[in-house]
């Protein structure tokens, strides 16, 4: 009788335990702390023609939100609002730094909001969605990066990337972005090698380059 209670008990203790490993997207298993889908607030910031930015506010502590940070990559068509002669290719603005950092100045003076170039912490931050050690932008491990995601290709594309992580677009692949200190990070279409996708991996350009795979996107502070 014993022995049958105990299996009686076994099984639902089985049956829980195997439920529980297969929620790997609520758990991060590497360090066993529950991960929880905080709730992301949303705003625009308009431009002078009517368009809007879209952001997506970065959590704090205390469950309010952060900073905003720019859903995506400025797209040509809105660095062309400050800059009309602007020739970039389609898609996201191909800039220098110096470029991505006056845009922030005229849009800081237009909007009355402080605007830059995220940090390196800060666009860490983003990228790794609230997953402890994550080591890419969509988690674990590299192999399992999404097939639409743009990387390893032989041509920009002319649209986003799929949603990452808290829902930014591009935080892996798309273009190499300009941060605050200076180096590029989040990889680029033209790469071929995913450890170019790392959370940590960043890129130091020469002062002045700008070509089809860089661009940014762009911190409000809240």
């Amino acid at each position: 009788m014993l022995a049958r209670a105990l299996g009686w008990i076994g099984l639902p203790t089985l049956g829980t335990l195997l439920a529980l490993g297969f929620r790997a997207s609520e758990t991060d298993w590497r360090t066993f702390s529950e991960h929880r889908n905080p709730k992301i607030e949303r705003a625009a910031l308009p431009l002078p023609d009517g368009q809007a930015i879209r952001l997506l506010g970065l959590p704090d502590v205390g469950g309010g939100t952060a900073f905003f940070l720019g859903e995506r990559e400025i797209s040509r068509s809105e660095f062309r609002v400050f800059d009309p002669a602007f020739d970039g290719s389609p898609g996201s603005a191909a800039v220098s730094r110096d470029q991505a950092l006056a845009f922030c100045e005229w849009l800081s003076r237009h909007s009355g909001r402080t605007v830059r170039l995220p940090t390196l912490a800060e666009w860490r931050l983003a990228a790794s969605a609230g997953i402890a050690n994550a080591e890419f932008p969509w988690g674990f491990p590299r192999d399992r990066r999404p097939r639409s995601l743009h990387f390893a290709l032989s041509a920009k594309p002319r649209q986003p990337g799929p949603p990452l992580g808290y829902g930014f677009r591009d935080l892996a692949g798309g273009l190499w972005e300009w941060s605050a200190e200076g180096p590029a990070v989040g990889g680029a279409w033209s790469e071929r090698n995913p450890e170019r996708l790392r959370i940590h991996a960043a890129l130091s350009l020469p002062e002045g380059y700008r070509d089809e795979d860089i661009g940014f996107r762009i911190l409000v502070e809240h």
